[in-house]
């Protein structure tokens, strides 16, 4: 290592992020360019790959911890979606030369903390230098029982439609973050920005979609574009209630904080993106037994609408938003991050 505390390549390796492989046999100790996976017999595997850049899907003066959790959250939700419990993940890594080790170690620690929350470690991946950036590209293997990985081309005409936890917070926090927004309460911006720099994936929830879901799809580039996502592969349209949709105590006082602007800042939270939930959706006859299984998770789960048919009652819209009196609430702008706009 040099005298400016860079690094080594496979030093790196050896130092850093081996022993996030420990314990892991299909990771073989990263020695070999591969890992050889064996999936659980009478299981599929589910393979998922996120990207995330310096200045696009993180700030450019994020500390490496939260991008750490962030990365792997992303992924982890993928499987969540899907109805797969996570195995383990691969890790890409391209970062200026100069980039330190305590950087590097500390952004580790963090993956270590989460792939304990999560029951997985590192199978291997790849490291190299380029100017800017940093940048990850994270791929996460699941299992699922063989057959009933969850689509979200699936769901059906009359479906109720689900999401998991609150909606909205992680937005509001990366607004706290940046100085657009100030909640009365500081404990409400400590609650707000915790969403945005410390996701967690809904693993919960995995056992409750292999019951009921008939189709779902993870929420992060916003609730309504990501309903849009499903209902589009599922060849219908959705029909949200705005009262409906669960929103945190925390989201709920700075939308009722005077000045804020209730209708503007609603409408951040179901297309900022980053939540991490899961939106599914279930037969209405699952009813009863999805509340009664959602009694024993850590986090809500509420049921803020339905599948219907495209056209009719929503002409040509994907997803139509309606207040608790049946009017249709007019979401201006798009309804999500959308990643080679303009």
């Amino acid at each position: 290592m040099s005298s400016e505390g860079r690094i080594e390549e496979f030093e790196l390796i050896a130092r850093v992020f081996a022993p996030l492989a420990a314990g892991q046999p299909f990771a073989k100790g990263l020695i070999d360019d591969a890992a050889v996976i064996s999936p659980e017999m009478g299981h599929d595997l589910v393979v998922t790959t996120d990207t995330l850049s310096a200045g696009i899907h993180f700030r450019d003066d994020d500390p490496p911890e939260t991008v750490a959790a962030r990365a792997l959250a992303a992924n982890v939700s993928d499987l969540a979606a899907m109805g797969a419990m996570p195995v383990g993940y691969t890790l890409a890594i391209a970062a200026p030369a100069g980039l330190s080790i305590e950087w590097y170690e500390a952004f580790a620690n963090r993956l270590a903390a989460e792939q304990e929350r999560y029951g997985i470690g590192l199978l291997g991946g790849d490291t190299t230098s380029m100017h800017g950036g940093p940048s990850l590209t994270i791929t996460a293997i699941g299992q699922v029982p063989q057959g009933r990985a969850i689509l979200r081309s699936t769901g059906r005409e009359g479906d109720d439609l689900w999401v998991t936890g609150t909606i909205g917070d992680a937005a509001l926090g990366l607004d706290i973050l940046e100085s657009r927004l100030k909640p009365a309460a500081a404990p409400d911006g400590e609650s707000l920005t915790a969403r945005f720099v410390s996701p967690v994936a809904r693993i919960g929830v995995v056992g409750l979609l292999q019951r009921h879901a008939t189709s779902a799809i993870d929420v992060s580039d916003g609730l309504l574009s990501d309903i849009g996502h499903l209902a589009a592969a599922s060849a219908v349209a959705a029909m949200v209630d705005q009262d409906q949709v669960p929103v945190s105590p925390a989201a709920r006082r700075l939308l009722e904080q005077p000045g804020m602007g209730g209708r503007s800042l609603w409408r951040r939270l179901v297309t900022g993106g980053d939540d991490y939930e899961v939106v599914f959706t279930a037969a209405t006859a699952d009813r009863a037994a999805i509340e009664a299984d959602a009694q024993s998770l850590d986090f809500p789960v509420s049921r803020i609408g339905r599948l219907v048919a495209k056209g009719g009652e929503i002409a040509d819209d994907l997803v139509v938003v309606r207040d608790a009196s049946g009017a249709i609430v007019h979401i201006d702008g798009p309804h999500g991050y959308r990643h080679f706009a303009d």
